[in-house]
């Protein structure tokens, strides 16, 4: 049993004690240990030998416990007992759009247990006499189904990213391998991905092929040649591993990264050059050999920029780069301050003082510290008193971690009709003001716009945190007029969040590309609720280099005065070595 199965059961555990009518607190404890155990890095039945598992982020006592069962045992007690209570169909039910757990278990009641079941009582009317399911409920319920199905195919970014990081470690440990990397959607950074795509160049394709298949989490090889490898995980993801001689690694790398068009791009620029892009080389006309070492030495000989992988699927990159006018993307060294961060004052799970030296040994050089606001409730969202008490904390631990600027600050809700949720009083006394909407998404597309467009107003806003309230392969944004909501932070010199959280990764790399054509300045944020989610930068940084964005865009690549002098309206510039502010 590895930790995909370990994180496949807790989220089990989460869906049915949710139904079961358990706490939200515990329902998303569960939630939470699974999301971190699914992106360990280290082996988890190491760290259970170890008797570690309580250093994992969100696992405490009472799931390190049901951990420790499910690896020596093969099983929950606690799920068992679920499991018989409910049917299978259960958990799938509650990942329905528009269905909580108290609706899930009046349909579970009423017989209706499965997706299918519950389409089929939509069309045939018998939906639409439970209590609670009139024709507007039972409309939304279908478009939900429909949601489902078409997030369904695919896995999270987040969930594919860190399997393939451990088969190309698996991989790149057959000493018949020269190099290796990850290709595909997962190479493009796309948020979600229908497979995995590795590609290793090899003296020994045989030998590298049966390694690949000896990774512990495979479960059956779907598909072999004398050069590929497909097989299926026992979490149902499908892997495929190309193989190529060394001499032709970055043809390969290229058109086994795509997308599509873009090979369709690169090959007729080649064959206008006379050469030829192949699977085993690139070629002239003569056919001689060229053999570039790597993708930019390729892309070289063909006469333009090399065109990151993360925009590879935007037509006009390829344009500019051909001219020679593809800017420098924004990258993870730009970044100078870990912005948007949790301790356990809310919901987070570290204190003050442990995010403060994870920030310092990052190299970071401010942190912002954002705890919830009071409206949100389950999330211990902070009162002005308890705020007050935070401040006092903060000033403490800056003594101790003199080398990380803390900046104090709060998540604060947007309320339904755009205010915030502390009065001025409170907001002006802070670093900064995140605002971010938590309740409330089923406003339409009027109400929720004007609630951001009043929100960005406020004079002491300083950016809207994951302002779609997407999340990826779950949940799809609330509707926005975005170019009126970006309009309205330009008019106001508010900035816009790209939040790094790999489940939220909104602004999407799409909005980070309005964004920035209309001149709005974007913050790149972890929205870091524990000492390791501040690793999940790199996701932010790539979403915003899919949309375009340089170091110029975001303004948490300044220095901490020149940051707050945005922030606060002030005039900045900022330059290639640096940025300095102006302050009126």
């Amino acid at each position: 049993m590895d930790r995909h199965d370990v994180a496949r059961a807790l989220r089990e555990l989460g869906d049915l004690l949710e139904v079961d009518g358990e706490s939200a607190f515990k329902v998303r404890a569960y939630r939470v240990a699974a999301d971190r155990i699914a992106a360990l890095a280290e082996p988890l039945d190491e760290l259970a030998r170890q008797r570690r598992l309580g250093e994992i982020p969100g696992v405490g006592p009472a799931i390190t416990q049901k951990i420790e069962s499910l690896l020596t045992e093969g099983r929950i007690p606690l799920l068992d007992r679920l499991r018989a209570k409910y049917p299978a169909g259960t958990a799938a039910l509650l990942r329905v759009p528009e269905l909580g757990p108290r609706s899930v278990a009046q349909l579970v009641e009423a017989g209706i247990d499965t997706v299918e079941a519950l389409e089929e009582a939509a069309a045939n009317g018998s939906l639409g006499r439970l209590k609670g399911f009139g024709p507007k409920k039972v409309e939304a319920v279908l478009r939900g189904i429909e949601q489902q199905r078409r997030h369904g195919a695919s896995k999270p970014l987040a969930e594919a990213l860190p399997i393939a990081e451990e088969i190309l470690g698996h991989v790149e440990e057959d000493p018949a391998v020269h190099r290796a990397s990850i290709a595909g959607a997962v190479r493009r950074w796309e948020e979600s991905v229908e497979g995995i795509e590795l590609l290793a160049a090899t003296n020994d394709p045989k030998r590298t092929l049966e390694w690949f298949t000896r990774f512990p989490a495979v479960e059956r090889i779907l598909e072999q040649t004398t050069s590929t490898c497909t097989v299926q995980l026992h979490d149902g993801t499908r892997v495929t591993l190309v193989t190529t001689p060394q001499e032709g690694w970055a043809p390969a790398l290229l058109l086994h990264t795509g997308p599509r068009r873009h090979l369709e791009l690169v090959c007729d620029r080649a064959e206008r050059l006379g050469l030829e892009v192949a699977e085993t080389g690139l070629f002239g006309s003569d056919g001689r050999r060229l053999d570039p070492p790597d993708e930019a030495a390729l892309y070289a000989d063909l006469g333009m920029q090399p065109v990151p992988p993360e925009l590879r699927h935007d037509d006009q990159a390829f344009a500019d780069a051909h001219h020679g006018e593809l800017p420098a993307l924004l990258t993870e060294d730009d970044i100078r301050g870990m912005t948007h961060c949790h301790t356990v004052y809310s919901d987070g799970k570290h204190s003050i003082l442990e995010m403060a030296i994870a920030a310092r040994h990052l190299g970071f050089e401010y942190l912002t510290i954002t705890d919830h606001s009071q409206t949100s409730h389950y999330a211990r969202g902070l009162t002005p008193d308890r705020l007050r008490e935070q401040w006092d904390e903060i000033a403490r631990v800056q003594e101790e971690v003199p080398e990380v600027r803390l900046l104090r600050g709060s998540e604060v809700d947007v309320l339904a009709d755009g205010s915030l949720d502390f009065p001025d009083e409170i907001l002006e006394q802070l670093d900064v003001v995140i605002g971010s909407i938590h309740q409330r998404h089923g406003l339409d597309e009027d109400g929720q716009t004007r609630r951001l467009v009043r929100a960005l107003s406020h004079p002491l806003l300083s950016w809207i945190g994951h302002p779609t309230g997407r999340l990826v392969g779950s949940r799809d944004p609330y509707p926005l007029r975005m170019e009126e909501v970006f309009e309205a932070a330009l008019a106001s010199g508010k900035a816009m969040e790209v939040n790094g959280t790999p489940h939220r990764l909104d602004l999407s790399g799409a909005h980070v590309r309005l964004a920035v054509r209309m001149g709005v300045k974007l913050v790149v944020s972890t929205d870091a609720h524990s000492t390791l989610g501040m690793k999940a930068l790199r996701y932010g940084v790539a979403t915003a280099r899919r949309g375009r964005a340089t170091s110029a865009d975001v303004l948490n690549t300044l220095p901490a005065d020149g940051f707050l002098a945005a922030l606060r309206g002030g005039r900045w510039h900022h330059e290639t070595t640096g940025a300095v502010p102006a302050v009126d």
